[in-house]
């Protein structure tokens, strides 16, 4: 026969409590929390003098939290929750120093029948406030908060976790995310590269520079680039006259028909643009270039080549900025300028000394990775970044790595330039690869 049961206090029993039934008919069921007083306390404590709480059954109590305030810090590891399997020795601890006016909260689940809180605090001075409270809790609670906002302490409250890191594959299958025998995330740097190269990574671009000067005579100081001698930059930014040496590089000719360029604005943004080739005579750029650091034929006529040096000279510096050498397709210059708002991380330089006239003289040269700084003002700083050396019975071809990638910053030029050779007519190339990362916004 079932039994109904009005809203208010029923009695189960006579032996028992009354329970309560809400107005829905549901049992109203609490399991209470409670304040563990024999491990709380507002007593304040002198300089270096110790807090020692009373050991509690906790096996009906899912989760302990901690609430302590002492306006003087602690000593160090000073408030320690323990825990023992009888009450007399107490082989589970967990330590923490509490700083000075700073509220902190702990949570614990119970790792063993008994619990006590042990408090010590610091050498130095006494308390004039402290309060320490323990919340006894038979369901589980969230043990502490952190704001995102806020600097992460190593005394901070803190629950360890493993987990699998998984990724969405280029194959739209999820697999997971490997680590190094040492632990470390494995990277992979050919992937790195592909994704820089196949622009898969925004505000990122591999750089890679190289030049040739053919003919560099003692004691040496000529940048090596297919003009040879020394490379004079723009005074300011310039529009560029495009010629060539030969009539046939021509819209309509046998040669080069279309030139691209590639080079910095008035402002140091990177700007490109392509010409159309009209032989001997000048084709003006239509916009203003700091410097033109590539230049590559992308039409040409039946010879497939450019048939001329096809120069970009600087009106009113006359200066040549860039050439493209007969037959190469493309400039030869290890010179680059770096963009506002980004920086160059080098992260090779190489040179090669050429096959020599005189092999059995050991022909050798010195050769300077150099920087202009602050190459966008009226006192720029030429600084040198490197220096290293080839020598050899007709070839040589060093390499030099940087450990820690070398930083070029923004609007900076950045070449290769010979310190000296020890003969005339010596044919070196060299240049240098990095990353031309984007400033973080």
């Amino acid at each position: 026969m079932a039994a109904n049961f009005g809203i208010g206090s029923v009695g189960i029993s006579g032996a028992g409590n009354d329970v309560l039934v809400t107005a829905d008919g549901q049992m109203h069921t609490v399991m209470a929390s409670m304040v563990d007083e024999g491990n709380s306390t507002n007593e304040v404590l002198m300089a270096g003098v110790t807090f020692t709480g009373e050991a509690i059954d906790v096996l009906d109590f899912s989760v302990m939290a901690i609430a302590v305030y002492s306006d003087v810090v602690s000593a160090v590891d000073g408030l320690s929750i323990e825990f023992s399997t009888d009450g007399i020795n107490w082989d589970h601890c967990d330590v923490y120093t509490i700083a000075a006016d700073t509220g902190k909260t702990y949570g614990f689940q119970p790792v063993a029948k008994y619990f006590r809180i042990v408090y010590t605090n610091g050498p130095s001075s006494p308390q004039s406030v402290f309060r320490l409270q323990v919340l006894l809790h038979k369901t589980y609670v969230k043990p502490s908060s952190h704001r995102i906002a806020d600097a992460i302490s190593g005394q901070d409250d803190a629950e360890l976790a493993k987990s699998v890191l998984t990724g969405l594959s280029p194959s739209n299958s999820f697999v997971n995310v490997m680590v190094t025998n040492q632990g470390r995330l494995d990277v992979s740097a050919l992937n790195e590269k592909l994704s820089i190269a196949t622009e898969q990574i925004p505000g990122s671009s591999f750089i890679e520079k190289f030049g040739r000067n053919a003919d560099v005579d003692t004691p040496g100081n000529e940048y090596i680039w297919s003009g040879g001698g020394l490379w004079v930059r723009p005074t300011q930014a310039r529009v560029h006259n495009l010629s060539s040496s030969s009539p046939n590089d021509t819209l309509l000719g046998s040669g080069a028909h279309q030139v691209s360029i590639e080079g910095l604005d008035t402002d140091w943004n990177p700007q490109s643009e392509i010409v159309d080739m009209d032989g001997v005579n000048n084709v003006a750029t239509s916009g203003l270039y700091v410097i033109i650091h590539r230049m590559e034929i992308i039409s040409c006529g039946a010879s497939s080549v450019n048939e001329g040096i096809i120069f970009a000279t600087a009106v009113t510096d006359a200066t040549i900025t860039a050439q493209i050498d007969v037959g190469k397709g493309k400039t030869t210059m290890a010179i680059y300028g770096v963009k506002d708002g980004a920086k160059l991380y080098l992260e090779q330089i190489y040179a090669s000394l050429n096959a020599s006239a005189n092999p059995a003289n050991q022909p050798s040269a010195v050769l300077e990775l150099k920087v202009i700084k602050f190459a966008d003002t009226s006192s720029p700083c030429n600084v040198l970044e490197h220096v290293w050396g080839v020598s050899a019975r007709g070839t040589s071809n060093p390499s030099h790595e940087f450990k820690v990638s070398k930083v070029i910053e923004a609007k900076s030029i950045v070449y290769i330039q010979t310190e000296s050779v020890t003969e005339s007519d010596s044919d070196i190339s060299a240049g240098f690869d990095g990353y031309l990362i984007d400033d973080p916004v």
